[in-house]
């Protein structure tokens, strides 16, 4: 005789457990002997600076679009090409004083500015998604326009 065999059943997750982490995926990192929180931005802040970051939109538009494939040392120039903007950003999501940045080691400063390309990318890569969407769409609609229109009632 053949015996049942149940699928196991998948435990529901803590529903509340990770809700912070989802609203607000801040990192943190270690340089020197102190620890450095990376904060995403929250709506208000990326508000205020939309148009701040208006530029590296831009240039990360170009970046993505673009046929050749993408690293990270293309990212990185790319940041540093817009390096007061940058700077004022990773300001406000680490609360860093300018000093403390200046004064960063190089290889601190490129760890550190990674983290907060993690944390924040997003924001950024989401815009010229909606950028290239809503092309697409206005390309679409002229080509309807240029087709074969049905005849009216």
């Amino acid at each position: 005789m053949a015996k049942r065999i149940e699928k196991p059943v998948a435990k529901k997750a803590d529903t509340g457990a990770d809700d912070l982490e989802i609203l607000h995926p801040d990192r943190a990192i270690f340089i020197g002997d102190h620890e450095i929180i990376v904060r995403e931005y929250s709506f208000v802040e990326w508000l205020k600076m939309r148009a701040m970051a208006q530029p590296i939109i831009n240039d990360l538009e170009r970046l993505l679009m673009s046929d050749e494939p993408i690293d990270d040392d293309q990212v990185f120039i790319m940041l540093s090409q817009n390096s007061d903007v940058v700077l004022t950003m990773l300001m406000k999501s680490t609360g860093l004083a300018k000093e403390n940045i200046d004064q960063l080691e190089p290889s601190d400063g490129e760890r550190l500015l990674y983290l907060w390309w993690c944390v924040n990318s997003h924001l950024f890569i989401r815009r010229v998604m909606e950028r290239r969407d809503r092309n697409q769409l206005q390309t679409q609609g002229n080509q309807n326009l240029d087709g074969p229109t049905s005849m009216p009632c």
